[in-house]
């Protein structure tokens, strides 16, 4: 009789750990909907309980200091942050959201720590590289600031911030040559965060760019310094006054498919992805629908609505491609 009772006992132990995990789990599915919706107050009202239910789960935990942090009660986040990034296993996350945290609390210099910290934990996080380059460009020391882009870039090449922060710095920078990575970082961009306000920018970016590279009489006349550049150089070179009659998206057409048609012909045996992505658009007969998609709104909005309605069938076909087959960058990829 003891032993059944002691058996009974055990059981509904097991039973209430269950129903417990059950609920903290529900709650937390809860608490996260709230999240994404915006609805704050009850996020943190359900998250808190969710994490009471299970104090040791990170995930419930980030997502409360997450909750808070967009609710603005930084101290609430902060205290829980810190907790976070204490953690055995702590992920690249807690750390770029701690950093987060105290830039809204103008603790920059403690923010730069935690980052710091976290990236020798999580070296390959292009996250916590491109944060801590933003906060390094806030203090006016540009190289440093590149030099975390170029690293997450390397280590991170599906990131696409980094490509977002190099393509701007390279763009600001008094140098034909540094209008060449802006060209090819600024594209990858757009191919990898299509549709945002970001995007709108690295397209306007990239037509001055090509502007400034067009008109420079100085290209090819700075050192390169590695052999992208020389063959960037030299191809460009060949195709630049493709465009002499003016920088318009169908001359930019003919000069990028002389480019590529150059650059392939020379250089067949690199693999770069962003270019192989361009051969292909060609192959598919997608490159001129590509090309004002990436040009013709920042050119004339009015004229890219007129050619839409003329050329909808060819458009909507690209735009299948740009969806389905996935642009992805590759480590390989990397050459700076």
């Amino acid at each position: 009789m003891m032993i059944k009772k002691i058996l009974d006992l055990i059981i509904c132990c097991f039973v209430s750990t269950i129903a417990i995990a059950q609920s903290a789990s529900e709650l937390y599915e809860t608490g996260k909907k709230f999240l994404i919706q915006g609805d704050m107050d009850n996020a943190v009202l359900v998250l808190k309980k969710a994490v009471q239910a299970e104090p040791s789960n990170n995930v419930y935990m980030q997502d409360l200091a997450s909750a808070y942090f967009y609710k603005e009660d930084f101290k609430a986040a902060q205290a829980i942050a810190e907790q976070l990034v204490e953690l055995p296993n702590a992920d690249a996350y807690a750390f770029y959201l701690f950093s987060n945290i105290e830039i809204m609390q103008e603790n920059n210099k403690n923010a730069e720590k935690v980052l710091k910290k976290g990236i020798k934990l999580h070296p390959n996080s292009g996250m916590l590289h491109n944060q801590l380059g933003i906060l390094l460009g806030a203090k006016n020391e540009g190289a440093a600031a590149i030099q975390e882009w170029e690293t997450g870039i390397k280590l991170d090449p599906g990131y696409a911030s980094n490509y977002y922060e190099a393509a701007r710095y390279y763009y600001y920078l008094n140098s034909a040559n540094a209008k060449i990575w802006a060209i090819y970082y600024g594209e990858i961009f757009a191919n990898m965060e299509s549709n945002s306000t970001r995007t709108m920018e690295m397209k306007e970016l990239l037509l001055n760019s090509y502007k400034l590279l067009i008109s420079d009489d100085n290209l090819g006349k700075k050192a390169a310094k590695n052999d992208f550049e020389n063959l960037f150089i030299e191809t460009f070179n060949k195709v630049k006054n493709d465009a002499i009659t003016g920088i318009t998206t169908d001359n930019l057409i003919k000069l990028r498919s002389n480019f590529m048609f150059y650059w392939f012909t020379q250089n067949a045996n690199l693999n770069i992805s962003l270019y192989d992505r361009m051969q292909q658009l060609l192959k598919e007969g997608h490159f001129e629908e590509y090309n004002y998609w990436l040009f013709e709104p920042i050119q004339n909005l009015a004229a890219y609505d007129n050619w839409l309605k003329t050329n909808q069938k060819q458009y909507d076909g690209f735009m299948y491609y740009h969806k389905n087959i996935v642009f992805k960058m590759k480590a390989t990829d990397y050459l700076k």
